[in-house]
């Protein structure tokens, strides 16, 4: 009973997670996974990330707070909204607006990574 339970979430998480990245491709945004907050303010948030091609960089989010582990749906490098910082920190939304539209949370995530490697095995 717990196997089917688990497998279900397992196969919801994986069409939650895929369903963002076809939608973020659709409208020529970026998807960043956060692998780990390294400062966090009132006005933002600074994190190590990775994007769709696998290259890791400090990012900062204007008016988001970042959690380790969860997909971070945002303006893509070519926008206004996305310049690099003084300290080399990419910077994702600007200080009068915020560069995040959407995210999925990181219990999600870690489900559809399960859910990856169980398949590439």
């Amino acid at each position: 009973m717990f196997r089917r339970l688990r497998q279900r979430r397992i196969d919801k998480a994986r069409a939650y997670v895929e369903g963002t990245l076809i939608r973020a491709a659709a409208h020529d945004l970026d998807t960043l996974h956060v692998l780990d907050v390294l400062k966090s303010e009132r006005k933002g948030s600074a994190a190590r990330v990775v994007d769709e091609d696998g290259r890791t960089f400090d990012a900062w989010f204007w008016w988001y707070q970042a959690k380790t582990g969860e997909l971070v749906v945002c303006r893509n490098p070519g926008d206004v909204g996305r310049a690099v910082l003084h300290d080399d920190r990419i910077a994702i939304g600007t200080e009068r607006e915020r560069g995040v539209i959407d995210r999925v949370p990181r219990d999600v995530m870690n489900s559809y990574l399960v859910s990856t490697t169980t398949r590439q095995a």
